[in-house]
This record gives structure tokens, sequence and C-alpha cells, in this order.
């Protein structure tokens, strides 16, 4: 077994590991980046160059259902995940290095935004933009993009500027002929709609909305070019068009005459309930390489789109489903049987026991290890009484024992976090030390906030009198959830708070926490590689009902920070800032922080090509092609390939 506590063994744990399957570049592989990921790297049966081959299906694992996957309205990691194949973004995160590129877009200008004394003035009359330099005593104004305002650069007076906002303005331009899977040509207008509905406050998109309040404008200039302008600088302005839920306007939008309910006199609110309730949303319609054709209890399958834009990029298998299984005993049943071709939530104890060692999986499967953009928390919900006082929630951090718990639950394979950036990301400050274990510690604060068993019952009670009872709200049919449940019910019992817990299916669990109808609930984030933190952590969002600030966490000074990291462009001072904030919010805990895990795999060695990323969910499906397929079309190498191949040992 591992002896691993801190982030730095949990890498020597990781190492050992990797080692031993013959991975010496240990690093590079659980962080999945920046850099050209290698294929096959844990697959024994890949002793053949690669020979790409179309056809066939894949099945992956789907621990829940999504209610649909319009992003827009429904923002979970299981939609995200599916998106990346049924579906296409203006612009993408490159997988192995991590910066934005076109990828619906074929080119994209972004020019800087200058600000004259007054203000925006009556329809942004005292607004210009264009490449902003410094010119001495004037600003010098360049135009870079097509159907520009400006006709030649222009030099604007230094005191007669208020503000310039670098990189605010964004033009794109979309490749022609790019078709919706019912046939349509996207264009212009269909982004222009689509950046609307996030300012309609009739659409249920709180959880994703504060990214898109931030523009000022948006239009179509021609049917492949269209202009975004943001009210002022952002530091994710670039990665806000990642996760830009692009709608077909001739589906969703009621004013336009080509869809079969068009209502040119809809209000916003029946447009927003028409977005909000519309079939589309499973009867997906996209962009993607991948069509969705049919979604039930048990699947969701999406077959090959043929009228896709970018044939490089199509994806190799013909179908991909994804089953749903919510237990994980019986997603292992159904590996085993065959019924899965990827898996990757096993458990500790089985990757490095008999499970992965019995026949049937060593004939079929191969394990791997991968970086997981994971973080395990238990939010406080701090409208309620009991947990409102900061030294009860450090309190209730003191009496759990993560060191332990990381090394018997998951043999060490897993860290303490303290805050909710992605692990390995430089805005993460690795340098905090967790709240120790302290059973003397955690008594001592809850007396400090008046709570002690008053009648002897062997519960505290708060200064009201209230028993500190509180309930758990957890995820039905999860293994990992009710051993953590136990184990706090356990900790907790010994400091004199009972914990009542609460398992809920998955859509139930959803509809509890939206309605801020909870004491405390077992959750993770699937992190972005950089992440704009007001959704978790403003104050605006706090007493919202379906939002991110779950906590209902309300801080004057973290509010402070969060909007000077918006406009910070500067890496190093942002990074600083986010450390600050990322202290001062786990003094408070909001949440009892979790761990950070190492992702365990399970692959069909019938897959090929199978690559780690670091962007979630850490692979490409449209990347992998079947060692048995019959090659029912003609298929090119897939990208980098050939230079993969003379680089692997396998």
């Amino acid at each position: 077994m591992f002896k691993t506590l801190t982030a730095p063994l949990l890498g020597l744990a990781l190492a050992g590991t990797l080692a031993a399957q013959g991975i010496p570049d240990w690093e590079k592989q659980v962080n999945g980046g920046p850099g050209k990921a290698e294929p096959d790297v844990f697959n024994p049966a890949a002793t053949t160059p690669l020979n790409p081959k179309k056809g066939g299906r894949v099945i992956v694992h789907l621990s829940s259902l999504p209610k649909h996957i319009n992003y827009m309205t429904e923002n979970s990691a299981v939609t995200r995940r599916m998106l990346r194949e049924v579906h296409e973004p203006l612009v993408q995160r490159n997988w192995e290095f991590w910066h934005e590129e076109p990828v619906l877009a074929e080119e994209w200008w972004i020019e800087d935004t200058v600000i004259k004394t007054g203000g925006r003035g009556e329809d942004n009359a005292n607004v210009l933009y264009g490449k902003v330099t410094d010119d001495g005593d004037h600003w010098l104004v360049t135009p870079l993009s097509p159907h520009h305002a400006l006709g030649e650069p222009m030099r604007v007076p230094k005191d007669e500027v208020e503000s310039v906002e670098r990189e605010t303005v964004f033009t794109f331009k979309l490749h022609e002929g790019v078709k919706w899977h019912d046939g349509h040509v996207l264009d212009s207008d269909d982004l222009v709609f689509s950046m609307h509905q996030y300012w309609n406050p009739a659409v249920e998109c709180d959880a994703t909305r504060f990214t898109y309040t931030k523009f000022a404008h948006v239009e179509a200039l021609d049917e492949l070019h269209s202009r975004f302008f943001y009210e002022q600088q952002y530091f994710l302005a670039k990665s806000a068009f990642v996760d830009f839920q692009i709608l077909p306007s001739h589906i969703y939008n009621l004013a336009d005459p080509a869809n079969p309910d068009h209502d040119a006199e809809a209000t916003d609110e029946e447009q927003g309930t028409y977005i909000n309730e519309h079939p589309a949303n499973r009867a997906w319609i996209g962009l993607g390489p991948y069509q969705v054709t049919e979604w039930n209890n048990q699947y969701i399958e999406a077959k090959r789109f043929d009228g896709y834009f970018n044939p490089e990029e199509g994806g190799y298998v013909d179908t991909i489903r994804w089953r749903h299984i919510s237990s994980d005993d019986t997603a292992k049943q159904a590996l085993i049987n065959g019924e899965l071709d990827y898996w990757d939530r096993l458990r500790p104890e089985d990757y490095f026991g008999e499970y992965v060692e019995q026949p049937a999986f060593k004939e079929s499967y191969y394990k791997g290890l991968a970086s997981f953009q994971y973080m395990g928390y238990i939010v406080w919900n701090m409208r309620r009484p009991l947990l409102s006082d900061v030294n009860v929630r450090r309190a209730l951090a003191h009496a759990f024992n993560w060191p332990e718990y990381i090394e018997t639950v998951y043999y060490g394979l897993a860290s303490q976090v303290t805050g909710t950036q992605y692990h390995f990301s430089p805005n993460n400050d690795r340098s905090i030390e967790p709240i120790p274990f302290d059973l003397t510690a955690a008594e001592d604060l809850l007396l400090d906030a008046g709570f002690y068993d008053r009648d002897g019952d062997g519960i505290v009670d708060s200064p009201e009198g209230e028993p500190f009872v509180i309930e758990f709200l957890t995820s039905a049919g999860n293994k990992a959830s009710k051993i953590l449940a136990e184990k706090i019910q356990e900790s907790f019992a010994k400091i004199g708070v009972r914990v009542d817990v609460a398992y809920r299916e998955w859509a139930t669990f959803l509809e509890r926490l939206d309605a801020n109808d909870f004491d405390s609930a077992s959750l993770a984030w699937i992190t972005k590689l950089e992440s704009d933190p007001e959704q978790i952590w403003h104050s605006k969002w706090a007493d919202k009902p379906d939002t991110s600030n779950r906590a209902g966490y309300r801080d004057a000074e973290t509010d402070r920070l969060i909007e000077a990291i918006q406009v910070e462009l500067d890496r190093d001072k942002r990074t600083k800032m986010f450390h600050e904030m990322q202290r001062r919010i786990y003094e408070q805990q909001p949440y009892l922080f979790n761990v950070n895990l190492a992702k365990k795999l399970a692959i069909s060695k019938r897959i090929r090509n199978f690559k780690s990323y670091a962007p979630d969910p850490g692979y490409r499906i449209r990347e992998w092609y079947l060692e048995d397929a019959k090659g029912t079309r003609e298929a090119s190498s897939p990208k980098g390939a050939a230079a993969a191949e003379a680089n692997s040992s396998n």
C-alpha cells in the first residue's frame, strides 16, 4: 500500500505505479500536458504500429443521465463530455498545449477598446476598437478585422480617453457550409441569437449566465462574420467562447421564420420557456461529427454524421453508445461481461486487487492512471443557523481524518485539496496546509461558538438549545459516496454531532440542491484548467436557486478579489490574487474540502489511439479506432499518429 498524504508524495506514488507499468514519464501522463500526448501507453496489446480503421461501436460508461444536453441550461460535466462529440464550439482549448484555437471559426481577430471621456455614450458613440498601441500623447487605434468601422488607423489624444480595455472585441469568420445535423447551414444569426438567450432572464441558465453578461453587444456582419464586444477586459475572454452554447436559430428562435413554431410577437418569457422545455434539448441537433439518434433510460447513442464539415476530425467508429449504469458494482460486472469498452471509476482496491487479475479482465481489458480534473467537497449550507458560524465549520474540518481516509480508502492515490482551482494549475496554492485532524481543537471551537451538550444526550446543542443534527445528502448507488457518508457519521459523532444520511437518486438530489433544500451534500467539481471563481464564490449568486454558489457564501473581500481577478490580464499578478482569495475562503470553510484523485481506468484492448489529456473528460472518443473494425470506410492516419508512433515504445 502507498503511504502518501501530501501532493508531492502523491506524485511519488503515481511515479511508482506508472514505472511498474513501464511508463517512465509519469508526470506527463498524469497531468496530461502541455505537450504531445502518446497513444496507448498502458495498452499491453498495442504492439503494432497504428493502423486506423473505420467502423464499429464503442460503449462508454455513464454514471448519471443528464436531463438533456443543451449546455446553456444543463451545465453538468456529463453534458459537456457528450457535447465534445455531438457538437462543436466556436473555439476549443487545445487538448495537448491548452491554448485556445478556432474550430467552427475559420479565422478570428481580437482587438482592444478605447472608451473616450464621459463613458460609452448613447449607442456606444464614444467607443473605438482596433489594435490599440501607445503613440506618445496619443493612442493609435488600428483596424484589424473585416467590416471594420474605421477605414484607416486613428490617433486619439490620451487626455480624451477614459480607459483602454484590452482584448475586448472578437470578430469571427465561420467556415463556409457548416451544417447542422438536420442539414441547415450554420450562419452568424445562430451566434447572435444564442448570445441573446444568455441575456434573457427567462432562460434557466443562471449557472453560466454570469460569463455572458460581461458582453456589451453582439452583431452579425454578414452570413459568416460576427462581432462580439465585451464591456471591459476579462481574463477568460478567449475561453468564454469554448463553452458558449450555439443553438440553431431555426429550431429554437420563435422569431425566426424558418421555425415551424414561428411567432414574431413572442415575449422574452415565452422564448425562455420555449428553450427550457424544447424537445431538441434531448433530440439534439448539433454540429459535431456524431449525431444523437437514440435516448432512453439505458443509454444514449450517437452515430457518425456524414455531413460533418471537417472529415479529418470526423471520428473513426461508426457509433458511440453512452451506457447509463448508476451503480458502480453493476458497472464492474457489466465490464467483465463485455458490455463496456471504457470505464474510469475503478476503485483502488480493484485497481490493485483481484478484480484486474481475473482472466475475464486480463484477456479483454487493461488498466491505467490519468489526470482527473476533480476536487471533491462537502458543501455546508451556510444559510442554516447550525452551520452559519465559521468556528463550527472549522470544528467539523478538524474532526475528519483525511490522511487516514486517503490511505485506507484511496490507497494513497489522492491528496487533500484546499481550493476549487484545477489541482495542477498555478492558480491553485498548494502551499496551504490543510486543517489537521484534531478532535480536541474541534471540541474547543464548538465550545467557543456556544455549542455543548446541555441535556446529556450525547449531542451538542446550539446556543439556542437546538441539537446539532444535520442531514448529509448524497447520491444513491455510489459505493464511494456510501463509504464517505458512513465515515462522516462516525467521525462527527466523536464530537457530539449527529449526521443523518439521505441517499437520493440523482434527479431528486439535484432538485433539492437547486432549491437550496439541504444542510450538507457530497459533491465534486470537474474543474477547468483555469476558471472564473465568480460562479462559486461571489455574493451576487449566494441566495439564488439553481446556482453554483451552493454554500450561500458571502464575503465582501472575496467579491473584491474576484472582480480584480476578472480584469487582470497579467498572469503573475492574477495568480497572487487567486492565492489570496483561496486562503481567505479556506479559512472560512464553506466546504469541507475533500481530495483530488488519480483517475483509474479500465479500457478494452480493442481500442487503439487512446490518449490521456488534462482537459475534461481526459480523452477524445473521435480519435479512437477499433483494432478489430471491419474497415468499412477508408481511414487516414490520425493527426500526429506518425510522430507519436515514432516516439512510442509500444
